[in-house]
């Protein structure tokens, strides 16, 4: 069986050129999500730190304080986690493109296979 390989090349080439440039994509919405994630922490993190500063001078009841820390924190624990998931979801969208092209590819000789006259 001869096989020229040239519609599996068009396939791998055409899915190589859109794939990356997905990731591009993704990628910039990804940062955009992550300096937003980030600056919200951040945000968080300033707040806590000001408000010991003020619990400390004695300006915030110490029940207030205890209440909006922990409230703070928690919000903290799910944005980090947001934030990894997001630093994590570029290696699941790589393994999700070497995927496609290897669909692609085998949908290709599948297709070549069936094509044959028998």
């Amino acid at each position: 069986m001869h096989r020229n390989g040239f519609g599996e090349a068009v396939i791998i080439t055409a899915l190589s050129i859109r794939v990356p440039h997905f990731n591009v994509v993704v990628n910039q919405f990804q940062n955009k999500a992550i300096e937003y994630l980030n600056t919200r922490y951040l945000k968080l993190q300033n707040w806590g730190d000001q408000m010991y500063l003020d619990e400390l001078d004695g300006a915030t009841e110490e029940d207030f304080y205890r209440k909006h820390v922990k409230e703070w924190r928690e919000d903290q624990n799910r944005l980090q986690k947001q934030i990894n998931k997001n630093q994590k979801a570029d290696e699941y969208y790589i393994e999700q493109g070497i995927q496609l092209i290897e669909i692609a590819r085998n949908a290709y000789l599948l297709f070549q296979s069936k094509s044959k006259p028998e």
